[in-house]
């Protein structure tokens, strides 16, 4: 697997991202400029072949609502954390 880090290392899920390098994984970190810049984030998954990314709730549902998906097929997991995600947002994910 190829997990993007795009969270802060100071949040507790970071050490998720860690944690598959003992499985042979490879983390990808995502620069705090590239961070912050939706599109970069999406391109990043692309050319990388992210098959895990981790997002906080509010930059995930942004980027569905500005339909800045579908990432690549090789997308396989996209977990999401700090606060709970609007049933809209969900819907519109599988859509």
């Amino acid at each position: 697997d190829r997990w993007l880090q795009s969270t802060d290392f100071s949040f507790d899920i970071t050490i998720c991202s860690f944690y598959t390098l003992f499985v042979g994984a490879v983390v990808i970190l995502l620069p705090p400029e590239e961070g912050k810049n939706l599109f970069q984030i999406k391109e990043k998954v692309n050319r990388e072949k992210i098959t895990l990314v981790q997002f906080g709730a509010a930059l995930f549902g942004t980027m569905v609502n500005e339909e800045l998906y579908p990432f690549s097929s090789h997308l396989r997991y996209v977990l999401c954390g700090g606060s709970s995600l609007k049933k809209e947002t969900i819907s519109n994910w599988y859509q």
